[in-house]
């Protein structure tokens, strides 16, 4: 790993509030984004958090478990918005479900101008998705996308669909669809590729993407069925590792996804062509990521774990990584 390891971060940080089982809701700080800025901290990168961060009173906690968790904040991006709030409970088939409270929140507080500015020098990985990808952003979003291309830096894009309201759907896949073309690394579930329009036919779909774009490597991933990593020349499918004990999903596809990113930066294998990566290196990138979403899941809320206890867990159960 180089001493470096810069990532940076921009996407929304909000409250989580999380349905228990007595039917109270209790107050998490998360956020897909804010989750995968978490995790690449602890796996030991100078993750650099960059979306505008309220002034409120949440806001305030948001502030203060980053620097606790040393997730790298720029000095200059407060916001006077709101912290957005997430109602968290779980559905018929026991999933999580979100209610979503958005309107004139902090994290998009914010113009490409002073995102770029705010860029950590020798950046290895830019990471966005999930509610960054919304309409109002597209612009803001392809200027900087524009300006990372241009200097050869990797854009890595969740895109972890949310529900809108009906009016908006169409302007909101439109974006994603649009947004998504711009990421060297690209994780999307079967629940997103419902949304835009894989009509069941998953990995064709995903091999289609591969031909667009800039896009190399895809993340695939299924819940408890487990992940599939792509690139225009290989897959590698692996079940879920199955977890000490189940506390929740919440956060699980952030951390598969951000132990990917860790694994590719501390192996420098972010100067590589993802689309040569060989199936050896898949499998072990997809493992990494795997144990590390496993050992979330057995947590409350988005708890990844470090890089040592991931490689802890991959020699208990004797596991290549």
């Amino acid at each position: 790993m180089s001493p470096q390891s810069n990532v940076a971060v921009f996407g929304e940080a909000l409250i989580d509030l999380i349905e228990q089982a007595d039917g109270q809701f209790k107050p998490f700080i998360g956020g897909s984004p804010f989750n995968v800025a978490l995790a690449m901290a602890r796996f030991g990168l100078a993750s650099h958090y960059l979306a505008p961060i309220s002034s409120d009173e949440m806001g305030q906690r948001i502030k203060a478990y980053a620097e606790k968790e040393q997730v790298i904040l720029p000095t200059n991006m407060s916001s006077n918005r709101n912290t957005s709030l997430a109602l968290v409970y779980k559905d018929a088939d026991g999933q999580p479900d979100y209610s979503l409270y958005r309107n004139l929140v902090a994290d998009l507080d914010i113009s490409a101008q002073k995102l770029t500015a705010n860029l950590p020098n020798d950046l290895q990985v830019f990471h966005t998705g999930s509610l960054a990808l919304v309409p109002e952003m597209a612009t803001t979003l392809t200027e900087v996308f524009g300006y990372l291309t241009h200097t050869n830096i990797n854009i890595s894009i969740d895109v972890n669909m949310r529900k809108c309201i009906p009016e908006q759907k169409a302007a909101y896949i439109k974006s994603v669809k649009q947004l998504m073309l711009h990421a060297t690394y690209l994780k999307v579930s079967d629940e997103d590729l419902d949304a835009l329009g894989a009509n069941g036919d998953y990995l064709a779909y995903c091999q289609q993407l591969l031909q667009q774009g800039c896009i190399k490597l895809i993340a695939f991933t299924q819940g408890a069925e487990g992940a599939t990593l792509l690139t225009a020349k290989q897959s590698c499918f692996l079940p879920s590792v199955p977890p000490p004990k189940v506390a929740d999903t919440v956060g699980a596809g952030d951390t598969y996804f951000a132990a990917m990113l860790a694994y590719l930066v501390r192996n420098q294998l972010v100067s590589t062509d993802a689309s040569e990566f060989t199936q050896a290196q898949l499998n072990k990138i997809n493992r990494f990521a795997a144990i590390a979403a496993s050992i979330n899941v057995s947590r409350h809320g988005c708890n990844p774990p470090n890089f040592t206890e991931v490689t802890e867990f991959a020699l208990s159960q004797n596991m290549l990584v």
